[in-house]
Formats: structure tokens, C-alpha cells, sequence
């Protein structure tokens, strides 16, 4: 891809070839576009001052405790924000930021846990939004066997029954994946790709078999600790393997 600046208000790209996910790709975190001067200025230390545009300024950051954003009196919408500043506070601790919600402490917190979504969805003051969020997606080393096998990886994929992850992880608030993890109505959904794969356990046998491992084998199963979600859906999948391998 190479770009061109025709004015100072236009890019143009010119790709190799057409490329129907471009637009997408621009509207990525990734793809966001910073001053070369401040680039060049910070270039050792990028999160040492935040540059960005909208309608708040960066007023300070106090690590592993909060960010703090104030309005900018020179956004081009005049009126804008309602806000005169924006404190966005971290708490590692799921039941902590629960509590900080009901206190009052906070006005808004994100990643609500399962376990509490039906309690606080029965508070009069308090509001509840769901939609459909991240996927939970187990990854693979495939530098090194087994995993570098396809048919070890499609048979951890059929013996995993996803129910069990979203009963234990998410207390029964999500769906099930066995394919591709594209929600229907975004790009590249594919009807027949959102059901490959099924809970199979028979069919997972045969295929460590195929591969080799006919009786198996153990493997370290690693995990995220910042949430619980992450935690108990390593332990619903470490559980299903092993009821798999016991049959």
C-alpha cells in the first residue's frame, strides 16, 4: 500500500491489489494516524504523553490506578462535552468494582461479571446493557508437536462441549461456537463455516488416533488472571479434555 497526501486534508491509497476489507482495517485502534513530530519527539517512550483529538484532553495518569481526561474547551462542537472530566479507574478485582458500582463510587463499569449481571439488572438505579461481546478462543502453539498436527487441534475442537464453558465461566449467559468465530451480518460470516465442528467425543478419539496419540497426552493449559471468565473458562476446557480421555 502506499500513500499520498494530495492536500492536507486528503490521503490517498494506492493498493497492490482490491481489497474488500480496507475500509475496516481503517477503523481499527491499529490503524489510528498520530503526528510525525510528536512521533518522532516520543518516539522511546510512546505512552509517556498521549496525543489524540476528540472532545477531552489528557489531564493525567497515575499508573495502576486511574486515567483522568478534562473537557477541551476547543472542540469543534460548540457545547461539547457535557463532562468537565472523565475518570477512568482500574480495579483488578471483579467484586471490588461490583461494590464501587452499588456504593456510588463509580458511575459506569465495564465487564460486568456473570455472577452479578441478575443482581444488578434487579437494581432500580441501575441499567444493565448487554450485547453480543468477545469470544472466548482457545489458542495454540503450533511450532511444536502435538499441536502442530491439524488433527490434534480438530480434535480438542470436538471434544469441548461448550455448554460446560458457558454455564461454569459465564452462568449461562452466552452461545456456543463451533465455527468460526463471526457474528452473522458481519464480514466474512460464512453459513457454512459457523458450524463446523460439533461436540464429538468419538470423533476426537479417532482423530488424536489418526494423529498419533491414540492414548492421548498432557499438555499446560495457561490463562489470564485479570478475569474470571478467563480463569474458569481454562478450567471448564482442562475438565472437559479429561472426561474425553476418560471415556
Amino acid at each position: 500500500m502506499r500513500p499520498e497526501v494530495p492536500d492536507e486534508k486528503t490521503v490517498k491509497l494506492t493498493l497492490s491489489s482490491p481489497s474488500v476489507a480496507l475500509i475496516d482495517y481503517l477503523a481499527l485502534p491499529e490503524s489510528v494516524i498520530v503526528p510525525a513530530a510528536w512521533l518522532a519527539k516520543n518516539a522511546d517512550n510512546l505512552t509517556a504523553s498521549p496525543v489524540g483529538a476528540g472532545p477531552f484532553k489528557f489531564a493525567g495518569w497515575t499508573r495502576g490506578r486511574e486515567i483522568v481526561v478534562k473537557k477541551y474547551d476547543g472542540y469543534y462542537k460548540p457545547g461539547k462535552p457535557d463532562l468537565d472530566e472523565v475518570h477512568y479507574v482500574f480495579y483488578s478485582d471483579e467484586n471490588t468494582r461490583v461494590n464501587a458500582l452499588k456504593s456510588g463510587d463509580v458511575d459506569i463499569i465495564d465487564y460486568v461479571p456473570a455472577k452479578d449481571a441478575a443482581d444488578l439488572e434487579k437494581e432500580s438505579d441501575t441499567e444493565l446493557l448487554r450485547n453480543t461481546g468477545l469470544f472466548m478462543g482457545l489458542q495454540f502453539n503450533t511450532k511444536f508437536e502435538p499441536f502442530s498436527k491439524p488433527e490434534v487441534r480438530q480434535a480438542v475442537a470436538y471434544a469441548v462441549d461448550r455448554s460446560v464453558i458457558i454455564n461454569t465461566a459465564f452462568n449461562g449467559l452466552g452461545s456456543p461456537i463451533y465455527g468460526i468465530a463471526i457474528p452473522k451480518g458481519y464480514m466474512g460470516y460464512s453459513e457454512a463455516k459457523a458450524n463446523y465442528f460439533s461436540h464429538d467425543i468419538e470423533k476426537a478419539k479417532a482423530l488424536l488416533a489418526k494423529a498419533g496419540y491414540p492414548n492421548g497426552f498432557e499438555a499446560r493449559l495457561l490463562a489470564s488472571s485479570q478475569y474470571s471468565f478467563h480463569q474458569n473458562t481454562a478450567i471448564a476446557i482442562q475438565s472437559e479434555l479429561a472426561k474425553s480421555a476418560s471415556r
